[in-house]
């Protein structure tokens, strides 16, 4: 029986994320702007972009012929390294999002308590599919 790659897999798409989030101005930019209480919703969007950078350059510096098993993408790879992947990326923008929305409703005498919205496990299950097809017609080529 083949080892499992995807623990190790997942551990240096992680850790490429972190450092490429750890280098990023913009991320640091927006962090500070949201503890001086000074961050706007334009902010949180682009806060979100450059998060998806970061994620983006980590999957596709590890998701490579060379670090799967027959050089293919498997759904089970994918399962266990995009989608949790894509979890921490959402809760850390739905968190900035919450954190700027009190700053705003603070500013303007509301007390309540904003709701991040669930995990839309189904657009990432579907953007998943379309990467196995992309992966699948390009083998096919």
């Amino acid at each position: 029986m083949a080892a499992d790659i995807v623990p190790e897999l997942y551990d240096r798409i992680h850790a490429d994320f972190e450092r490429k989030i750890n280098s990023s101005k913009k991320i640091k930019t927006f962090r500070s702007r949201l503890e001086k209480k000074t961050a706007d919703a334009k902010g949180v969007s682009l806060y979100a972009a450059e998060l998806g950078v970061c994620a983006a350059y980590a999957l596709t510096r590890n998701l490579t012929e060379e670090n799967l098993p027959d050089g293919k993408l498997y759904w089970n790879i994918l399962e266990r390294t995009v989608e949790p992947l894509l979890e921490e990326v959402n809760g850390l923008v739905m968190a900035a999002a919450s954190e700027q929305q009190k700053i705003v409703d603070e500013k303007a005498g509301i007390n309540i308590q904003p709701i991040a919205p669930d995990f839309p496990k189904y657009r990432v299950r579907d953007f998943m599919n379309k990467l196995i097809s992309f992966a699948e017609e390009a083998a096919d080529e």
